[in-house]
């Protein structure tokens, strides 16, 4: 993934690039649930303008 991931970046035609306005979630230590959670208080908000 990291390999793809780097060649995806630094291609010349279209390259990989995260959106200006995208959220990070770090799910390391999260379980489905939490997740799941997370990221739909993160779209309520997004949709109500925080």
């Amino acid at each position: 993934l990291i390999k793809r991931d780097a060649a995806d970046s630094s291609r010349k035609t279209s390259p990989l690039a995260k959106a200006d306005d995208a959220v990070e979630v770090d799910t390391t230590d999260l379980t489905l649930a939490q997740v799941i959670e997370c990221v739909v208080t993160l779209v309520e908000e997004k949709r109500a303008g925080k």
